[in-house]
């Protein structure tokens, strides 16, 4: 039998092999195309696109044409002047586009900073400024502590003999030279019932201390014992150039006292009290209570006459009072008996205990800055 025949015979194999050559072709036609290095669109109604081949620097145009059961693929090379100018138009709008937004922000720049320079410049002589007021104030304040310093064997002797004429027998004009404030001075000195006595004769139980204000005013303590061998304290303060006796705090000046608050029950309204102060016991009657109001015991500048005042339970000012006695801090034991200047009130108490009313601390002493 001949290959022809058994190829005829054989239609199995006939059908294997067209198979087979279909498949090859599709392969064939593949590589071709992939040789080409292109991509192809697939459009059921034909459609053209601009491919750029990796093997060319200029883009292709490729149409897929059906007809006959069959497609066609037509590859065209576009026009230059049709790619080329697409791509210098795109870059040209991206050059415009960063140019502006430099402009932009150079803009923006500039004006900060020239609006910024006044800004500067003021803040630089409101600084300046600044500087020299607290510079001032500084020079100020060395050339007062240095007055004290650099006479203070001279200030000693001094305040001996101040106290010496202001406690004496001289008259009262004669006095008033001697304090810092001698009008009114004379006035309280027209009322004064009692002023107690220091022992100027023990030289060596004289205490000598430089003291501050809260605004830094510096003052001199002279401390001893009166007539009555009770703590006593002379406050100097610098008038001029000249040592002056600080006669309110030295004396406890005050609207009231509470040795003449115990004397009578009419009300208090807001006097000025120079006293000792002290939170140790608490004592509580109608209209006030432990639960709003916080407690403190006042003695007299005599040291014998005492009263209880109350405050708003944390409000500002029972802090500020906490804070002179260092309630609540970790300390042994709380200050007692500090000198304070305070501003009470009282209502008129008929049957009861007396009781104050806190308004305000004036001083946390009893001196006072001019």
């Amino acid at each position: 039998m001949s290959k022809e025949e058994h190829k005829n015979n054989n239609p199995n194999k006939t059908k294997e092999e067209s198979s087979y050559l279909g498949l090859l072709s599709e392969v064939i036609k593949n590589k071709m195309s992939s040789e080409d290095g292109g991509q192809q669109a697939v459009d059921p109604e034909g459609a053209e696109r601009i491919v750029l081949h990796s093997n060319e620097k200029r883009p292709r145009t490729q149409r897929i044409e059906f007809g006959g059961g069959s497609q066609k693929v037509i590859n065209q090379e576009v026009p230059e002047a049709k790619w080329r100018g697409a791509n210098f138009h795109g870059k040209w709008v991206l050059v415009i586009a960063f140019i502006l937004v430099v402009v932009l922000l150079m803009s923006v720049f500039i004006i900060r900073i020239l609006s910024g320079g006044d800004t500067i410049d003021e803040s630089k002589e409101g600084r300046d400024d600044t500087e020299k007021r607290e510079a001032k104030e500084l020079a100020i304040q060395l050339a007062k502590e240095r007055w004290f310093h650099g006479n203070t064997i001279l200030h000693r002797k001094q305040a001996v003999e101040i106290l010496s004429h202001v406690f004496s027998d001289l008259d009262k004009k004669s006095k008033s030279e001697f304090v810092d404030e001698p009008n009114s001075y004379l006035l309280w000195y027209q009322n004064m019932k009692h002023v107690p006595q220091p022992r100027l004769e023990e030289v060596n139980e004289h205490v000598f201390k430089l003291c501050y204000l809260d605004d830094d005013t510096p003052y001199l303590t002279f401390d001893c014992r009166d007539e009555a061998y009770m703590p006593f304290r002379a406050y100097f303060v610098r008038v001029g150039d000249e040592l002056k006796l600080g006669w309110k705090a030295t004396v406890a000046a005050s609207d009231i006292t509470i040795e003449n608050a115990l004397k009578n029950d009419h009300s208090i309204d807001d006097s000025l009290i120079r006293c000792y102060i002290s939170r140790k016991e608490e004592f509580y009657i109608d209209p006030y209570n432990d639960h709003d109001h916080s407690v403190y015991r006042l003695t007299d500048s005599n040291r014998l006459d005492q009263v209880w005042a109350y405050v708003e339970r944390g409000s500002q000012l029972d802090e500020e009072l906490k804070k002179l006695l260092d309630y609540g801090r970790f300390v042994v034991d709380l200050k007692k008996n500090q000198r304070v200047t305070l501003r009470v009130k009282r209502l008129s108490y008929k049957g009861m205990p007396p009781q104050f009313e806190i308004n305000s601390v004036v001083h946390k002493d009893w001196i006072s800055s001019k």
